[in-house]
């Protein structure tokens, strides 16, 4: 992998959020066409079904593992808001 982001302790989660972790790593990398499932699921220790069955496909695993990274990018440095400094919302949009 990348080594931008280190995998967490993945004895520590369940099943679903191994899978997300892993494939927050593996799509980060291959992108959605080139990650194969397999690949993700060995990766988080699971069965490849369990894709199907936490997710009910490899699209809504996508959409659900960008939405996993976008939250914990806010939360480690929120987007500022253009009500911070109404005098100058072109300067709040830069930052």
């Amino acid at each position: 992998m990348d080594g931008s982001t280190p995998l967490p302790d993945l004895a520590t989660l369940d099943t679903k959020q191994r899978l997300i972790a892993a494939g927050i790593h593996v799509f980060a990398e291959h992108g959605f066409a080139d990650a194969g499932v397999r690949t993700i699921c060995s990766l988080a220790g699971a069965n490849p079904a369990a894709v199907n069955y936490h997710f009910g496909d490899k699209s809504r695993f996508y959409a659900e593992v960008l939405a996993t990274a976008h939250r914990r990018a806010v939360e480690r440095r929120p987007m500022p808001r253009l009500a911070d400094d109404p005098e100058d919302p072109e300067g709040v949009l830069r930052a």
